[in-house]
């Protein structure tokens, strides 16, 4: 028998692999990358001019407070500050405070927000060996839960309406020593505070309230025990405290109103007494820094979109070098304009800094400069 040959297999060589992608790939992911540097360029800009923007509108409105206001006290009216533009503190004061009729509740304060929960059935979906799982858990809520579209809806029946809604009240007698102030104009510039019931604020609530609901503190609730049942009630309260202010405004007779400006309305609401002096300075600081931080991040989001601008030059590898340097020096003029007209935004912002505005030009054109000669250098 003849002996049986053994051969070997030679390996062929495998196909090289390509170092870069397919023409119609690469030029999608150029696009895209194109489209993403516009989109990220332009919203640079735009955060920037709109940062700039409600700067420069805030530093108007705080010198034409620094220029016009007049320091008066708000235990007296004086005529002779009618139509002008004053500035005053006080402890704010309401007579008849603000009234929950439906609780009968009452609070001395500028506002009462009254928020209403329920006990419900909630229905929560999980995918589960690619399937959908519906489990259901017992949760308080401020808005009903439609059981009716539950998956299984027997056992997990919720109450079809709230006995009554989530409001607010605002007293409408409020005044800050002899000025009265409406509750719009400072509302947003107080603290809200949660009110804690007590036992004995609960003993002054009329009796049908105190027969339908007990105190678990900070609510008031219909559960009996630790254990509340579907449908069970629960109140709660917050309110904004009748608390000192400091107040920009105009004195309109015996009313505080909003002062018309060329660039807007001016009321300024702070809670306690300060120095007008100190608030002033304090204000135009803070507007200062947070111009200068958005301009900052304005500035780097532009940064980002410009190297993803660049992408396209390879797109031109095999044109000639006057071409792709032509190109390259089109995306760095691009950079250049956009850069510079953020900066041209807060000019005076920075000016009001010594060796400030020195310090950002030297830093933006260092930027420009050295992103020219990254594309030089790629090209």
């Amino acid at each position: 028998m003849a002996p049986r040959e053994i051969g070997f297999r030679q390996n062929r060589p495998s196909a090289p692999i390509p170092k870069t992608m397919p023409g119609k790939s690469r030029t999608a992911t150029t696009i895209l990358s194109v489209l993403f540097g516009a989109a990220l360029l332009a919203g640079g800009w735009i955060l920037g001019s709109w940062g700039q923007g409600k700067a420069s509108i805030h530093i108007k409105l705080i010198k034409f407070a620094s220029d016009n206001a007049i320091t008066t006290s708000a235990s007296t009216i004086d005529p002779a500050n009618d139509d002008r533009l004053v500035f005053l503190t006080g402890q704010l004061s309401t007579a008849n405070g603000v009234f929950d009729e439906e609780i009968g509740f009452q609070q001395t304060a500028i506002r009462l927000s009254r928020r209403v929960e329920m006990f419900q059935w909630e229905q929560t979906t999980r995918r589960v060996n690619s399937r959908h799982r519906y489990e259901y858990r017992k949760v308080w809520s401020d808005e009903i839960i439609d059981s009716r579209d539950f998956r299984r809806k027997s056992g997990h029946e919720n109450p079809a309406t709230l006995p009554f809604n989530s409001a607010s009240f605002e007293a409408n007698d409020i005044k800050l020593g002899a000025y009265d102030i409406s509750a719009t104009l400072i509302e947003d510039s107080i603290k809200e505070e949660r009110v804690a019931f007590t036992e004995a604020m609960f003993a002054e609530l009329p009796d049908e309230t105190r027969s339908q609901y007990r105190v678990k503190s900070p609510y008031l609730t219909t559960a009996r025990g630790d254990h509340p049942e579907i449908g069970d009630i629960r109140v709660s309260y917050r309110i904004v405290a009748a608390a000192e202010i400091s107040v920009f405004a105009q004195q309109n007779e015996s009313a505080l109103t909003s002062f018309p400006t060329q660039h807007g309305p001016l009321v300024w609401v702070e809670q306690g007494v300060h120095d007008m002096q100190e608030l002033l300075d304090g204000a135009e600081t803070m507007n200062s820094q947070l111009g200068q931080i958005l301009a900052g991040i304005s500035v780097i989001i532009m940064i980002i979109g410009a190297a993803f601008l660049m992408r396209p030059i390879g797109l031109f590898e095999r044109t000639t070098a006057y071409i792709r340097k032509a190109f390259g020096f089109g995306i760095v003029a691009i950079i250049g304009l956009a850069l510079l007209s953020v900066a041209a935004l807060f000019f005076w912002m920075l000016a009001m800094i010594p060796g400030a505005l020195i310090v950002f030009f030297a830093v933006l054109m260092l930027i420009i400069l050295s992103t020219g000669f990254s594309v030089w250098r790629a090209l």
